[in-house]
């Protein structure tokens, strides 16, 4: 599995977790600044649509920051993370 496909999966457990809904990501997503659409953010959950890595970035800040405000300390690591440990061979 990719770094990518692993956040993507990450992202949607979280979710899960919460009980929240693409649209509510996608609204704490927009105003950290997001330039996907709900649409494009709905896609890139099912892994339908890919988004560049910044944006993909943004979106687990975003899942984060719907994590803080549901009480749970768990968190998304972001893609520079996981590419640091898998280059460094601890992924």
């Amino acid at each position: 599995m990719t770094t990518i496909a692993e956040h993507r999966s990450d992202v949607s457990a979280m979710m899960r977790l919460m009980h929240a809904t693409p649209e509510e990501l996608w609204l704490t997503y927009f105003a950290d600044s997001g330039d996907a659409s709900e649409h494009e953010v709905e896609e890139w959950l099912y892994g339908v649509r890919e988004l560049p890595l910044p944006q993909v970035d943004l979106l687990g800040v975003a899942v984060n920051d719907l994590a803080e405000e549901h009480g749970l300390q768990t968190r998304v690591g972001d893609i520079a993370e996981r590419s640091a440990a898998f280059l460094a061979g601890e992924a």
